[in-house]
């Protein structure tokens, strides 16, 4: 077999493993807020977490 795109350019493979460690470290460990969609799934309607619309800093 040859060998993929991304090995025969010269980039490092990333194992599994790693891959999954990076992204459970990147997981934001505290919700400020709950989700919208979530909430509306549950079946609470929640509209002050989105009205008024929130501004972004500048």
């Amino acid at each position: 077999m040859s060998a993929s795109p991304i090995e025969s350019a010269g980039r490092p493979t990333v194992s599994e493993r790693e891959a999954r460690q990076v992204a459970e470290a990147a997981r934001e460990q505290e919700w400020r807020k709950p989700s919208f969609a979530k909430e509306l799934f549950l079946g609470r309607f929640r509209l002050d977490l989105i009205h008024p619309h929130p501004t972004p800093p500048p």
